[in-house]
């Protein structure tokens, strides 16, 4: 069983990093929120569309639509984090994980100071501790789930002599 300080943590950091994806996502997908860190963030997706990867194979790439795509990936796998099964939940960290490298690619290529990478490093570490609470049990799990097991064996068998 898990303790009941494992499952605050879990459900804190869960909740704090959705707050943080929903938030930068809906400031990429609105200018309602903040009109000038909307165009702020699209002057650095202008910047980022033409250092994209794909630039390189000859495919152009629109900021105004990057951004709210990068945005719209964001806000839901932000609420799949906290909302969804585990599945969506370890989908969605491996998801925000790889926007995350890629922002780190960006400001690598833009040749953009070290210090901005920082809060993506901070971040990605953050969903791997997530990813890894998602996919791994903790020991008292697997005590119980053991002696359920050797429980309903007794049972049957019992239940095959009666």
């Amino acid at each position: 069983m898990e303790s009941k300080s494992y499952k605050i943590f879990t459900g804190v950091l869960s909740a704090c990093l959705a707050f943080i994806f929903i938030s930068f996502g809906i400031i990429k997908l609105t200018p309602y929120v903040s009109r000038e860190v909307h165009k702020q963030v699209y002057r650095e997706f202008v910047k980022y569309s033409q250092v994209h990867p794909a630039v390189m194979f000859g495919y152009q790439i629109d900021p105004k639509k990057f951004m709210p795509q990068i945005g719209a990936i964001e806000v839901v796998c932000g609420t799949l984090m906290v909302i969804g099964p585990r599945i969506a939940k370890v989908l969605s960290c491996l998801v925000l994980s790889s926007v995350l490298v890629g922002g780190m690619y960006f400001i690598f290529m833009l040749g953009q100071p070290l210090q901005y990478l920082i809060g993506f490093a901070v971040l990605l570490l953050l969903l791997l501790v997530r990813v890894n609470m998602l996919t791994t049990q903790p020991a008292a799990d697997v005590v119980v789930t053991h002696k359920e097991v050797e429980t309903k064996k007794k049972k049957k068998i019992a239940k095959k002599i009666d």
